[in-house]
C-alpha cells in the first residue's frame, strides 16, 4: 500500500518538476532541456499551406512572408509548450496568424512587444483573444529575421501564455503585431 503511494507522489512530482523547467524556459526564452522538445521542420511551402503546429516541439521554419498564413496552435492542454522559430528572413509584407485551436484563447493581460519602437509593435491580451498577428515588412523589419521567435506555453487549460523575440533589421521600426 505505501509503495503504491509513494510511486504516485514520485510521478506527481515529476510532473511538477517539468512543469518548473517549462515555465523557467518559458520565462527565459530558451528550449526546454527535459523533456526535450520535437524538433519539427517546416519549408516555406509548408508554411504556405497553413499548417498546425505540433503539441510540445520546436518548428524551425522558412517562411518569407510572401502569402498571408495562419498556423494553428495545438489544443491548449497544461504544461503544452510550443516554439515558432524562423531560419530564414521573412521580407516581404504578409501576415503570419498564429490562432488558437477550437474554443482556446490567450490570457488575459499579455504584453507582446517587439521592442518598443512603435506602438503598432506593441499589444495587450485581452481574455477573449484568439489570435496574434505578425506582419513583417521589407525593410527595417522588428520581426522576421533569422531567430526570430514566438513562444507559447499553457499553464492554465485553454489559455496560451505568449512570449514574442527578435533581431532587428536596420531601424526595426517597422512590422507590425496585435491581438485580434
Amino acid at each position: 500500500m505505501n509503495e503504491l503511494i509513494l510511486s504516485k507522489l514520485d510521478v506527481a512530482q515529476a510532473s511538477v518538476d517539468v512543469m518548473h523547467g517549462k515555465m523557467f524556459a518559458f520565462a527565459h526564452m530558451v528550449d526546454p532541456i527535459e523533456p526535450a522538445l520535437v524538433a519539427v521542420t517546416l519549408t516555406s511551402d509548408q508554411v504556405d499551406a497553413d499548417p498546425t503546429l505540433t503539441s510540445n516541439a520546436v518548428h524551425t521554419s522558412a517562411f518569407d512572408g510572401n502569402e498571408a498564413v495562419d498556423m494553428t496552435l495545438p489544443a491548449a492542454t497544461v504544461g503544452n509548450y510550443v516554439i515558432y522559430r524562423q531560419s530564414a528572413e521573412a521580407d516581404e509584407a504578409s501576415a503570419i496568424d498564429f490562432i488558437c485551436a477550437g474554443t482556446d484563447t490567450f490570457e488575459a493581460n499579455q504584453i507582446v512587444d517587439l521592442g518598443g519602437i512603435a506602438t503598432a509593435q506593441s499589444d495587450v491580451s485581452a481574455g477573449d483573444d484568439v489570435k496574434l498577428i505578425i506582419t513583417p515588412t521589407t525593410a527595417n523589419n522588428g520581426w522576421g529575421l533569422p531567430g526570430s521567435q514566438v513562444h507559447f506555453f499553457c499553464r492554465q487549460a485553454g489559455k496560451w501564455l505568449v512570449k514574442v523575440s527578435s533581431p532587428k533589421e536596420g531601424t526595426g521600426a517597422a512590422c507590425a503585431l496585435a491581438f485580434a
